[in-house]
Parts: structure tokens; sequence; C-alpha cells
């Protein structure tokens, strides 16, 4: 489960990305419900869904965050983006970005050096 500074940097990075009032990350409400409320409904898709779901979900736990970002690093051994073709960068990309960064930032430099092509993708990220 996401930890209330993962929550406050999803929503504030999304809210950034989309140019959207920001919405109150302390909110009873779950990651997906608030990130819900910013996307409008044409943006809603399943594959948006699932990395909504996986950055709510994303552990804070070392272990299990990185064997998550190793899951994340492969999947984007095979693309630019994590949703689209091409170079755009979507919601979905900002919003794992919120969620993943700290974890990926608090990594040894040996770990870091297992996964390129996250560390790829969050330098892209960062840059656009």
């Amino acid at each position: 489960m996401a930890s209330a500074d993962q929550k406050q940097n999803i929503v504030s990075a999304l809210s950034k990305h989309l140019s959207t009032l920001s919405l109150d990350p302390n909110s009873d409400k779950d990651i997906k419900s608030l990130c819900t409320e910013i996307l409008n409904s044409s943006q809603k898709d399943n594959e948006l869904v699932k990395w909504v779901e996986f950055a709510s979900n994303f552990p804070v736990d070392s272990g299990a965050s990185f064997k998550a970002l190793s899951k994340l690093n492969e999947d984007l051994s095979k693309k630019s983006v994590i949703l689209g073709n091409g170079l755009k960068i979507s919601a979905a990309d900002i919003v794992v970005f919120a969620s993943v960064y700290s974890s990926v930032i608090s990594l040894s430099n040996s770990d870091r050096n297992k996964l390129p092509h996250l560390l790829r993708w969050m330098d892209y990220i960062q840059v656009c």
C-alpha cells in the first residue's frame, strides 16, 4: 500500500502534468479514486487503471519494492514509455514515476545497475 508521501507525490505530479486543479492528497480517498477524479473519462482505460493500481500498491519494503522495480524494468525493456507508442508521456508514466521515485533513488549503485531500462525511462520522464 502506498504511503502518505507516495500518495501526495502521485497526486501532485499528475495534477501538474495534466494542468488540472490540485486535489487534496490528504483526503480519505485512495490513490486510484483520486487519479480517477483527475483523469477525464476518455483516459480511463484498462491499461491506465492497471498502472494506477501498480502505483497505489507499490510496496514500501525495500525487498518487495526491488522486485516490483525489476518487473517494471522488464516491462520497459521493449518501450520508451509505459503507455502508447513513441515517446509521448502518458498519465500512467507520471503516476508510476511519482510512486517509484523515492525507492529508486535510495537503491545502491549495484542494484541500480540491474535496472537499466527503468533508469533510462526515469531520466526521460524527468527531462520532459
